[in-house]
């Protein structure tokens, strides 16, 4: 679905935001279309290596068969390593302003090689390309974890912006859902399906805009 419609030229994207349900999947992320940029969440044992590898075969061991396949010369490791080391500090950062006011966090941001894994000759872990590996901390603690495909001379800033991308969605499902009647759909067909959310979403742009319009009339 995302290759068509990047591929249909219909809409402008730059970047594809997901989960670590979608994140975790290397086949999936792998898959994604090469002119966009992914921001994906992935699990804290997700593995990376600091710098990229040599592939070497391992020298003969005093007893067993001997080694066949390559290896890399250094181990990865998982990201959650990196969180907590205090040689590589955190950042404080305002991401965004909310309905509450300013939201920040403090972020680990660094460039690594991403790693995938070959079960053809054994469970063997192999360097695959370079990413942004991205850490957020919030108040609680809580500690998520994002990799992008996003060039290496990309601004920072950019990063924190696909950090925020997936709230304003969110928000959005969230209120079309709870003011808008999205989830009251009771019809059968997918056109008619279509047909709704679209008049939800039209619904949605018009009291938003009118929302926008009052609030700056107020504040003059």
């Amino acid at each position: 679905m995302l290759q068509k419609a990047v591929e249909s030229g219909l809409f402008d994207v730059k970047w594809i935001g997901c989960d670590a349900a979608f994140g975790n999947d290397h086949e999936f992320i792998d898959s994604l279309p090469e002119s966009v940029c992914y921001f994906a969440g992935t699990n804290s044992n997700e593995l990376v290596f600091l710098s990229m590898p040599e592939m070497i075969v391992p020298e003969q061991p005093v007893k067993g068969r001997r080694p066949k396949h390559e290896i890399p010369s250094i181990s990865p490791i998982q990201i959650k390593t990196i969180a907590s080391d205090d040689n590589f500090p955190w950042q404080r950062v305002m991401l965004f302003e909310g309905s509450k006011g300013s939201v920040y966090a403090d972020f680990k941001c660094m460039r690594c090689i991403s790693c995938r894994t070959t079960t053809k000759f054994g469970n063997y872990v192999h360097p695959h390309t370079d990413v942004w590996l991205y850490m957020r901390r919030y108040e609680n603690n809580d500690i998520k974890y994002f990799i992008s495909n996003a060039p290496e001379t990309i601004a920072v800033a950019e990063l924190h912006e696909a950090a925020t991308l997936r709230w304003p969605i969110e928000q959005c499902f969230e209120e079309c859902k709870s003011y808008l009647g999205m989830s009251h759909f009771e019809g059968r067909s997918y056109p008619g399906f279509q047909r709704h959310l679209l008049f939800v979403m039209i619904a949605h742009f018009f009291i938003t805009s009118l929302r926008l319009e009052l609030k700056k009339t107020v504040s003059q």
